[in-house]
């Protein structure tokens, strides 16, 4: 009997081997649980993530930018009640882009109109959307729309790690106060 508990044991062990070798995606190597810098924490690589209120697929460098970075701010001022008329604004922005040479002002009214009507549902049933610092920014926003500034302001990605199969870990034996507390400013939008 205990030439067959040592038989299960080294099966064991070769079994538990075998996974990690396959989860490391070298042979005999553990790079993918400690980090591809080796610290330990399990990061694999960066992926960029945009904000969920924003455009989908449409970022400051794409031709549409400029009517879905308006509609945007609309809808988003409309949904935080800003005191604004959000038809003037549309009108105004439209004839705007009326007076631009070249431009397909049909594709432009498609992209503010489906762009402001995603933007306003996405938002409508978040109810800590209107935090302060959200506020300040649709604010300066808009004051440069009401104002005739057309030029688009979307948000950027921000990088979140990729953390593997087994999640990212903290470095052993220190609390990282600072990167709590941005973590918890980020959930709330600030």
């Amino acid at each position: 009997m205990h030439s067959n508990l040592k038989g299960i044991g080294a099966a064991t062990v070769l079994t538990l081997a075998a996974i990690v070798s396959a989860c490391s995606g070298n042979p005999g190597s553990t790079s993918s649980l400690q980090g591809t810098d080796g610290t330990g924490t399990g990061v694999t690589g960066l992926t960029p993530v945009m904000p969920p209120d924003a455009p989908p697929g449409i970022t400051n460098d794409s031709p549409m930018a400029r009517p879905a970075s308006v509609a945007w701010t609309s809808a988003r001022a409309k949904r935080c009640a800003f005191f604004f008329d959000p038809d003037k604004l549309r009108t105004n922005y439209l004839a705007f882009e009326g007076r631009q040479p070249g431009q397909d002002l049909a594709k432009v009214t498609s992209t503010y109109d489906n762009t402001y009507k995603l933007i306003l549902a996405k938002t409508s049933s978040d109810e800590g959307y209107c935090t302060e610092k959200r506020t300040g920014d649709i604010k300066a926003d808009l004051n440069r729309h009401l104002g005739g500034d057309f030029a688009p302001n979307l948000p950027k990605p921000t990088m979140v790690a990729n953390c593997g199969m087994f999640g990212c870990a903290k470095p052993e034996g220190k609390i990282q106060s600072k990167e709590f507390f941005a973590d918890q400013d980020r959930k709330r939008g600030y």
